[in-house]
C-alpha cells in the first residue's frame, strides 16, 4: 500500500470532534471497568436495528449500540470488546473481523484485523492497544474465565426491566448465545447485568456532548426558519417533508435521529403519523416532529403552526394552553425531581388549563384518552429515546447534564363559541424542546421560534 495515503474512516468513528478522542474514549473505558471491577464483555450491533430483510431495502444504515459507541467511537458491525479490571489491573481487547476488501467493495471501508494499516488506524483513534480477530474471542474469554481464581463472573449489558423482565431484542439474543458456547465448554460463570451502571455512566452529558446537541437543535432552528418561508408555495406534507429533510441534511453528515412527522390538520391526533402524504388545509395547522444527529447526539424537537400563518382563535386558544404547560414543565425541572414527577405535573397543569380556559367556556372536546396522551418527557442522548426501553428511567431523580425532552400535547376534536362563531376542529398540537438539567434548574438548549 503507498503509504502517502491517508485513509479516512471518519464514516465509520465518530471522534467526536475532539482532539484526543483516543483519550476521551479510554477514560470512560476504564471507568467502566473500575465500577464493574471485573471481566465485561461488549457486543456491538450485528445488523441496523430495523433490519430484518437487507436484501428487500436500498438503505439500511447502521445504528451502532450507543453503550458501545460512548466507550470506542466506532460505527461498525459485528466488533466485540472485553475489559478486564480485575486483581487491580487492566486489561482491554477490541476483536475485528478479517479485513475484507470484497465486503468493503459493496458496503464501504471498515476495520478490520490482519491488516497493518487499518489495526494501527483503529489503534490511534480508539486508544485500544491490543486488538484481535473474532475468531480469537471464545478462545481469549475461556482462558481468562478458566485462569480466575476467586469464582468466576462475567458482566454483560442487556436491557432487562425493574420486574425482570427482558426485552428479547439483539443484546438479549448475543447474551443467550454467549452462554450457550461457555455451556458447552462446561463453563458456567455468575452472570451480572450492567445497565444501571451504564446509565450512570453515559447518560450525563460532558460539555463535548451538550455542545454537539446545541449545535443539533441551532440546525433544526435554521431548517425550520427555511421552511416557514416556503410553506405558502407547498400544496402536500411530502413537500414540506422534502424541504425539511433537504435543509437538514445539508447540514449534519450523520442522519436524522428519527423519521420526521408532517401532520396536517386531523393527521396530527394520531401519535406516530409518518405517511407523510396528505394534501395541506389552509386553515388548519401542521405538526411537525423532527431530528437530526450531530456526531452522536440524537436531537428531538416539536413545532406546530398554521398552514397559512395565521392561528384561528379556536387553535390559538388550544395552543395557548400547550405553550404555557410547556413553560411551566421546564420551570419544574431541576436535579432530584423524577420524570415521573414532571409528568403527573404536566398533565394536571394542562387539564386545568383547559377546564378554566375551554370547557368552562362552552367548549366541547372529543380524545381517545383519558387525560394523559403520551410522556411529557425523555431522556436524549446517543439514542433519540435513551435510557431504557421500559422507561424505568420515569422514577429516577434527574442528575446534573442528563438532557431531556419536554413534549406536552394535545390532540382530539374541539369545539367553541368565541364571539359569535362557532369553531371545530380535529387537530394536534405538540410543542417540544431539548432541555438539560443544570445544578439549579435547566438550559432550554432549542433556539427554534414558537
Amino acid at each position: 500500500m503507498n503509504k502517502s495515503i491517508k485513509i479516512d474512516y471518519s464514516s465509520i468513528f465518530f471522534d467526536d470532534g475532539v482532539k484526543n478522542p483516543q483519550k476521551r474514549f479510554l477514560d470512560r473505558r476504564k471507568k467502566l471497568g473500575s465500577l464493574c471491577n471485573g471481566l465485561v464483555i461488549l457486543f456491538a450491533s450485528e445488523t441496523h436495528f430495523n433490519e430484518i430483510q437487507p436484501w428487500a431495502y436500498a438503505e439500511h444504515p447502521i445504528c451502532q449500540e450507543p453503550l458501545f459507541l460512548f466507550l470506542t467511537g466506532i460505527n461498525q458491525r459485528n466488533l466485540i470488546l472485553i475489559i478486564d479490571s480485575r486483581n487491580n489491573s487492566y486489561e482491554e481487547i477490541l476483536f475485528l473481523p478479517k479485513k475484507n476488501p470484497k465486503k468493503e467493495f459493496w458496503d464501504g471501508l471498515q476495520f478490520g484485523s490482519g491488516n497493518s494499516d487499518s489495526v494501527e488506524r483503529a489503534q490511534q483513534v480508539t486508544g485500544l492497544q491490543n486488538i484481535e480477530n473474532t475468531s480469537k474471542f471464545m478462545d481469549v474469554l475461556c482462558q481468562k474465565l478458566n485462569q480466575s481464581v476467586a469464582p468466576s463472573s462475567l458482566s454483560l449489558y442487556w436491557h432487562e426491566s425493574v420486574k425482570n423482565k427482558p426485552i428479547k431484542d439483539e443484546l438479549y439474543i448475543q447474551k443467550s448465545r454467549l452462554l450457550s458456547r461457555l455451556k458447552r465448554k462446561k463453563i458456567s460463570p455468575e452472570i451480572n447485568n450492567i445497565q444501571y451502571i451504564q446509565w450512570d455512566l453515559r447518560l450525563p452529558l460532558d460539555e463535548v456532548d451538550k455542545q454537539h446537541l446545541i449545535a443539533a437543535n441551532k440546525m433544526l432552528t435554521k431548517a425550520f426558519k427555511t421552511l416557514v418561508k416556503e410553506i405558502p408555495n407547498l400544496e402536500k406534507e411530502n413537500q414540506i417533508h422534502g424541504v425539511l429533510q433537504g435543509e437538514l441534511i445539508k447540514q449534519t453528515a450523520y442522519g436524522n435521529a428519527f423519521p420526521s412527522i408532517i401532520a396536517n390538520g386531523k393527521n396530527a391526533a394520531t401519535l406516530h403519523y409518518t405517511a407523510n402524504n396528505g394534501i395541506l388545509d389552509r386553515s388548519s395547522m401542521v405538526l411537525l416532529d423532527f431530528g437530526v444527529c450531530n456526531y452522536s447526539m440524537h436531537s428531538d424537537i416539536s413545532r406546530t403552526i398554521p398552514v397559512n400563518g395565521e392561528y384561528t382563535p379556536l387553535q390559538h386558544l388550544l395552543y395557548s394552553i400547550v405553550l404555557s404547560t410547556q413553560h411551566y414543565v421546564e420551570s419544574l425541572v431541576r436535579p432530584g425531581i423524577t420524570i415521573q414527577e414532571l409528568n403527573s405535573k404536566c398533565w394536571d397543569f394542562l387539564e386545568s388549563q383547559l377546564d378554566t380556559l375551554f370547557v368552562k367556556k362552552g367548549g366541547k372536546m372529543k380524545r381517545h384518552y383519558d387525560v394523559q396522551p403520551h410522556f411529557v418527557s425523555h431522556l436524549l442522548g446517543r439514542q433519540t429515546h435513551d435510557g431504557d426501553p421500559f422507561r424505568d428511567y420515569k422514577n429516577r431523580p434527574l442528575q446534573v447534564g442528563w438532557a431531556l425532552s419536554n413534549e406536552p400535547g394535545l390532540y382530539g376534536e374541539f369545539e367553541i363559541n368565541i364571539n359569535g362563531r362557532i369553531y371545530k376542529e380535529e387537530l394536534g398540537i405538540r410543542i417540544e424542546d431539548d432541555l438539560i438539567v443544570t445544578n439549579d434548574g435547566c438550559e432550554n438548549l432549542t433556539t427554534c421560534p414558537k
